[in-house]
Protein backbone atom coordinates (compact mmCIF):
# COMPACT_ATOMS: atom_id res chain seq x y z
CA UNK A 1 0.00 0.00 0.00
CA UNK A 2 2.90 2.18 1.05
CA UNK A 3 4.37 1.50 -2.18
CA UNK A 4 1.79 2.43 -4.44
CA UNK A 5 1.22 5.66 -2.68
CA UNK A 6 4.65 6.92 -3.17
CA UNK A 7 4.19 5.16 -6.63
CA UNK A 8 1.45 7.74 -7.37
CA UNK A 9 2.48 11.04 -5.71
CA UNK A 10 5.42 10.31 -8.48
CA UNK A 11 3.39 10.14 -10.87
CA UNK A 12 1.54 13.24 -9.60
CA UNK A 13 4.49 15.23 -9.53
CA UNK A 14 5.71 14.62 -12.62
CA UNK A 15 3.05 15.73 -13.87
CA UNK A 16 2.62 19.14 -12.19
CA UNK A 17 6.48 18.91 -13.37
CA UNK A 18 4.94 18.51 -17.37
CA UNK A 19 2.29 21.90 -16.59
CA UNK A 20 -0.45 19.22 -16.48
CA UNK A 21 0.01 17.36 -19.75
CA UNK A 22 -0.02 13.43 -19.79
CA UNK A 23 1.61 11.62 -22.34
CA UNK A 24 0.62 7.91 -23.39
CA UNK A 25 3.51 5.91 -24.31
CA UNK A 26 5.43 9.78 -24.52
CA UNK A 27 7.72 10.56 -21.82
CA UNK A 28 7.63 14.42 -23.09
CA UNK A 29 4.19 15.43 -23.95
CA UNK A 30 3.59 18.64 -25.72
CA UNK A 31 -0.16 19.04 -25.18
CA UNK A 32 -2.49 18.39 -22.43
CA UNK A 33 -3.29 14.66 -24.04
CA UNK A 34 -0.21 13.40 -26.50
CA UNK A 35 -0.94 10.16 -27.29
CA UNK A 36 2.32 8.40 -29.43
CA UNK A 37 -0.04 5.73 -30.89
CA UNK A 38 -3.59 4.88 -32.28
CA UNK A 39 -6.76 6.09 -31.23
CA UNK A 40 -9.66 4.50 -31.41
CA UNK A 41 -13.19 6.01 -30.49
CA UNK A 42 -16.53 4.19 -30.74
CA UNK A 43 -20.32 4.47 -29.74
CA UNK A 44 -19.92 8.14 -31.72
CA UNK A 45 -23.28 9.97 -31.33
CA UNK A 46 -24.71 11.84 -34.93
CA UNK A 47 -25.02 15.42 -34.29
CA UNK A 48 -25.74 16.14 -37.91
CA UNK A 49 -29.01 17.70 -37.20
CA UNK A 50 -28.15 19.41 -33.62
CA UNK A 51 -28.06 23.03 -33.50
CA UNK A 52 -24.57 24.38 -32.96
CA UNK A 53 -22.60 21.38 -33.84
CA UNK A 54 -20.57 23.27 -36.62
CA UNK A 55 -16.86 22.11 -35.82
CA UNK A 56 -15.21 19.22 -37.58
CA UNK A 57 -11.75 17.91 -35.87
CA UNK A 58 -8.86 18.39 -37.95
CA UNK A 59 -5.68 16.57 -37.56
CA UNK A 60 -2.04 18.05 -38.71
CA UNK A 61 -0.84 15.47 -40.67
CA UNK A 62 2.97 16.51 -39.87
CA UNK A 63 3.21 16.69 -35.82
CA UNK A 64 -0.04 15.07 -35.04
CA UNK A 65 -1.99 18.35 -33.38
CA UNK A 66 -5.78 18.08 -33.40
CA UNK A 67 -7.64 21.13 -33.60
CA UNK A 68 -11.39 21.70 -35.56
CA UNK A 69 -12.09 23.89 -38.07
CA UNK A 70 -15.26 25.25 -38.74
CA UNK A 71 -17.55 23.33 -41.28
CA UNK A 72 -18.29 26.74 -43.36
CA UNK A 73 -14.91 26.93 -44.36
CA UNK A 74 -15.93 23.45 -46.44
CA UNK A 75 -18.68 25.12 -48.45
CA UNK A 76 -18.77 26.99 -51.35
CA UNK A 77 -18.53 30.75 -51.27
CA UNK A 78 -20.21 33.32 -53.69
CA UNK A 79 -16.61 34.41 -54.85
CA UNK A 80 -14.06 31.80 -54.86
CA UNK A 81 -15.34 28.65 -55.66
CA UNK A 82 -16.90 26.37 -58.55
CA UNK A 83 -20.40 24.47 -59.03
CA UNK A 84 -21.14 21.46 -60.84
CA UNK A 85 -23.90 19.34 -61.79
CA UNK A 86 -23.94 16.42 -63.78
CA UNK A 87 -26.72 14.23 -65.50
CA UNK A 88 -25.34 10.94 -67.18
CA UNK A 89 -27.82 8.44 -68.49
CA UNK A 90 -29.05 5.53 -71.18
CA UNK A 91 -32.29 5.94 -72.96
CA UNK A 92 -33.25 4.46 -76.32
CA UNK A 93 -33.90 8.66 -77.04
CA UNK A 94 -33.01 11.86 -75.74
CA UNK A 95 -35.22 12.47 -72.11
CA UNK A 96 -36.26 15.84 -71.95
CA UNK A 97 -37.19 15.46 -68.22
CA UNK A 98 -33.73 14.69 -67.04
CA UNK A 99 -32.41 18.01 -66.79
CA UNK A 100 -29.13 19.48 -65.56
CA UNK A 101 -28.28 23.05 -63.98
CA UNK A 102 -25.41 24.86 -61.97
CA UNK A 103 -25.99 28.23 -61.42
CA UNK A 104 -28.49 29.93 -63.33
CA UNK A 105 -27.93 27.71 -66.82
CA UNK A 106 -30.28 24.58 -67.20
CA UNK A 107 -29.53 22.10 -69.55
CA UNK A 108 -30.98 19.35 -71.58
CA UNK A 109 -31.54 17.17 -74.60
CA UNK A 110 -34.83 17.33 -76.97
CA UNK A 111 -34.17 14.59 -79.64
CA UNK A 112 -31.08 15.40 -80.98
CA UNK A 113 -30.92 18.91 -79.96
CA UNK A 114 -28.83 20.18 -77.22
CA UNK A 115 -30.61 23.08 -75.63
CA UNK A 116 -30.40 25.40 -72.27
CA UNK A 117 -32.21 28.19 -70.88
CA UNK A 118 -32.11 30.19 -67.63
CA UNK A 119 -33.47 29.75 -63.88
CA UNK A 120 -34.06 33.29 -62.57
CA UNK A 121 -34.07 36.89 -63.87
CA UNK A 122 -30.82 37.69 -61.49
CA UNK A 123 -29.04 38.79 -64.87
CA UNK A 124 -31.71 40.97 -65.47
CA UNK A 125 -31.93 43.03 -62.32
CA UNK A 126 -27.60 42.98 -62.49
CA UNK A 127 -27.70 44.97 -66.06
CA UNK A 128 -30.49 46.78 -65.40
CA UNK A 129 -32.35 45.60 -68.22
CA UNK A 130 -35.32 43.64 -69.66
CA UNK A 131 -33.60 42.06 -72.57
CA UNK A 132 -29.87 40.93 -73.84
CA UNK A 133 -28.37 39.36 -76.69
CA UNK A 134 -26.14 36.19 -75.66
CA UNK A 135 -23.03 34.93 -77.74
CA UNK A 136 -20.57 32.38 -76.86
CA UNK A 137 -18.36 29.78 -77.89
CA UNK A 138 -18.47 26.19 -79.26
CA UNK A 139 -16.33 23.02 -79.37
CA UNK A 140 -17.53 20.19 -80.82
CA UNK A 141 -15.49 16.55 -80.88
CA UNK A 142 -17.29 14.79 -83.86
CA UNK A 143 -15.38 11.44 -85.74
CA UNK A 144 -12.05 12.30 -85.11
CA UNK A 145 -11.14 15.89 -85.00
CA UNK A 146 -12.48 19.11 -83.59
CA UNK A 147 -14.26 22.31 -84.79
CA UNK A 148 -14.49 25.66 -83.39
CA UNK A 149 -17.23 27.91 -83.77
CA UNK A 150 -18.65 31.03 -82.19
CA UNK A 151 -22.61 31.57 -81.80
CA UNK A 152 -23.94 35.24 -81.08
CA UNK A 153 -26.97 36.94 -80.58
CA UNK A 154 -28.58 34.27 -78.80
CA UNK A 155 -31.99 36.51 -77.36
CA UNK A 156 -33.23 36.95 -73.59
CA UNK A 157 -36.38 38.77 -72.27
CA UNK A 158 -37.89 38.53 -69.13
CA UNK A 159 -41.32 40.71 -70.38
CA UNK A 160 -43.22 38.57 -72.36
CA UNK A 161 -43.54 34.86 -70.96
CA UNK A 162 -45.16 33.73 -74.19
CA UNK A 163 -42.56 34.39 -76.39
CA UNK A 164 -39.92 31.79 -77.38
CA UNK A 165 -37.01 34.28 -75.96
CA UNK A 166 -38.14 34.45 -73.04
CA UNK A 167 -35.68 33.33 -70.05
CA UNK A 168 -37.32 30.18 -68.93
CA UNK A 169 -38.15 28.61 -72.15
CA UNK A 170 -35.36 26.83 -74.00
CA UNK A 171 -33.70 27.13 -77.11
CA UNK A 172 -30.95 25.64 -78.98
CA UNK A 173 -27.84 25.49 -77.50
CA UNK A 174 -25.94 24.43 -80.61
CA UNK A 175 -27.81 24.96 -84.22
CA UNK A 176 -26.20 21.14 -85.17
CA UNK A 177 -28.11 17.96 -84.53
CA UNK A 178 -25.82 15.74 -82.28
CA UNK A 179 -24.36 12.39 -83.62
CA UNK A 180 -23.22 9.57 -81.90
CA UNK A 181 -19.93 10.11 -80.52
CA UNK A 182 -20.07 13.57 -80.62
CA UNK A 183 -19.42 15.77 -77.67
CA UNK A 184 -19.81 19.63 -77.52
CA UNK A 185 -18.05 21.70 -75.49
CA UNK A 186 -19.78 25.93 -74.85
CA UNK A 187 -18.21 28.68 -72.83
CA UNK A 188 -20.74 31.30 -71.87
CA UNK A 189 -20.25 34.33 -69.57
CA UNK A 190 -23.74 35.93 -68.88
CA UNK A 191 -23.38 39.63 -68.84
CA UNK A 192 -22.13 41.45 -65.60
CA UNK A 193 -22.46 38.13 -63.50
CA UNK A 194 -18.81 37.79 -62.77
CA UNK A 195 -18.65 33.91 -63.88
CA UNK A 196 -17.89 32.00 -66.43
CA UNK A 197 -20.33 28.01 -67.63
CA UNK A 198 -18.43 25.47 -69.00
CA UNK A 199 -21.28 22.92 -70.55
CA UNK A 200 -20.29 19.69 -71.92
CA UNK A 201 -22.60 17.47 -73.66
CA UNK A 202 -22.03 14.06 -75.53
CA UNK A 203 -24.02 11.38 -77.05
CA UNK A 204 -22.59 7.99 -77.09
CA UNK A 205 -23.73 4.49 -78.56
CA UNK A 206 -24.20 1.87 -75.96
CA UNK A 207 -26.07 -1.03 -77.60
CA UNK A 208 -27.47 -1.01 -81.07
CA UNK A 209 -30.90 0.57 -79.47
CA UNK A 210 -29.65 2.23 -76.42
CA UNK A 211 -27.42 5.66 -75.96
CA UNK A 212 -26.02 6.88 -73.09
CA UNK A 213 -26.42 10.71 -73.29
CA UNK A 214 -23.91 12.86 -71.09
CA UNK A 215 -24.76 16.60 -69.70
CA UNK A 216 -22.34 18.41 -67.32
CA UNK A 217 -22.90 21.77 -66.54
CA UNK A 218 -19.69 23.93 -64.31
CA UNK A 219 -19.90 26.96 -62.99
CA UNK A 220 -16.69 28.79 -62.16
CA UNK A 221 -17.04 31.91 -59.47
CA UNK A 222 -14.88 35.34 -60.18
CA UNK A 223 -11.44 34.42 -57.71
CA UNK A 224 -10.52 37.26 -55.14
CA UNK A 225 -7.96 38.96 -55.93
CA UNK A 226 -4.58 38.28 -54.44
Amino acid sequence: MKKSFIFFNMCFLALLYKGQRVGINNTDPQRTLDVNGNLRVTNIVDKSAVAGTDHLIAVNRQNGNVDYIDIKSLQQSGKNNMEVGRSIYNATTADTAKECSCGDIIVRFNGNKAEFKLKTTDVFTSNGETNFNLSYGIKRFSGSSYSYVNKTNVAFQNVNNQALDYYNKYRNLDDIDFTDSMIGIYTLVLPKQDNLYRITMGRFSNSSTTRTYSLICEKFYLQDAL
